[in-house]
C-alpha cells in the first residue's frame, strides 16, 4: 500500500491524554521502517518513561513539552528534534496549554516498548 490516508488511520490510546497513530509499518506495507504521529493532550498526567530496542527520532511538530533522556530532562517546542539511542529510558510530557503533536520513526518495524519502573 504505498498511497494512504493520515486522516483515515485511527489513533490508538496509549495511556490517559496520550494517544498514537502508527502511519508507516508492517501493515501498510513496509519492511524496515515506522513512522508515527503522537498527541499528549494539554493537562494530562505524566506517564511512565519506557525504552526500545532501537534508535527513535522525534520531531516536535506543537506544543511544549518536558522530554527526559536517560537523566537529562530537556524544555522543547515545535520545531526540536530528539534522537534516542536504542535502549535509553525516555519519556515526554505537556507542559504547555494546547495539545503537544509529535512524529516519531524508528528503523524497523513491529518495535516493542519496554515501561520502566522508577523508584
Amino acid at each position: 500500500m504505498p498511497f494512504l490516508a493520515v486522516d483515515d488511520l485511527p489513533f490508538s490510546e496509549l495511556a490517559e491524554g496520550v494517544c498514537a497513530r502508527r502511519i508507516i509499518d508492517r501493515p501498510s506495507g513496509s519492511g524496515a521502517l515506522t513512522i508515527g504521529e503522537l498527541v499528549i493532550k494539554a493537562g494530562s498526567p505524566p506517564r511512565r518513561r519506557h525504552r526500545h530496542t532501537v534508535e527513535e527520532g522525534i520531531i516536535v511538530r506543537q506544543g511544549h513539552g518536558r522530554f527526559r533522556l536517560g537523566e537529562e530532562e530537556q524544555d522543547v517546542e515545535a520545531g526540536w528534534m530528539i534522537l534516542v539511542p536504542a535502549g535509553t529510558v525516555h519519556g515526554m510530557r505537556n507542559v504547555g496549554g494546547v495539545d503537544l503533536l509529535a512524529y516519531f520513526a524508528y528503523p524497523a518495524v513491529d518495535v516493542a516498548r519496554e515501561e520502566v519502573d522508577e523508584t
